[in-house]
């Protein structure tokens, strides 16, 4: 039951341990953390960034999908940071969970660098980060295991 809990809550578990919060035992938690940690996790993670890299080489949208345009250029400029990402997803034995929600986020979070968005912009919204930046970030996260 914690496995399936942590499954529908898992975007707001992975904000909470973003922002360092400590499972302190909390069941539903350490299940969202193990399954951060398991190998076939990660693996689909490391898939859909390969494919993310295939799409912007194909540099076409399908018409059939729902789809926010990558930022092409940047995500080729920064192929061969994505896809060790990738591998040191897989391969790596032990990984930080704060790692591995980070590449999540580079692939699920409409607001990530690897994306296009409006050129509108409010007071609060700060400079973008770069894809490269991004990609860095996550990479160093997950090896601090």
């Amino acid at each position: 039951m914690n496995r399936l809990i942590a499954r529908v809550r898992a975007w707001g578990i992975d904000d909470r341990l973003l922002a360092g919060q400590t499972p302190d035992g909390n069941p539903v938690t350490l299940a969202r953390l193990s399954r951060l940690a398991d190998v076939n996790y990660r693996t689909k993670i490391a898939e859909a960034l390969r494919r993310l890299v295939d799409a912007a080489r194909q540099r076409q949208l399908s018409p059939l999908l729902a789809q926010v345009p990558l930022r092409v250029q940047e995500v080729l400029d920064s192929e061969p940071l994505i896809l060790t990402l990738a591998r040191d997803l897989e391969e790596e034995e032990v990984v930080s969970p704060r790692g591995v929600i980070l590449a999540d986020r580079l692939i699920r979070d409409g607001a990530s660098p690897l994306y296009w968005r409006s050129t509108v912009q409010t007071e609060s919204e700060t400079a973008e980060e770069s894809v490269e930046a991004a990609v860095r970030h996550a990479r160093a996260a997950l090896l601090l295991a």
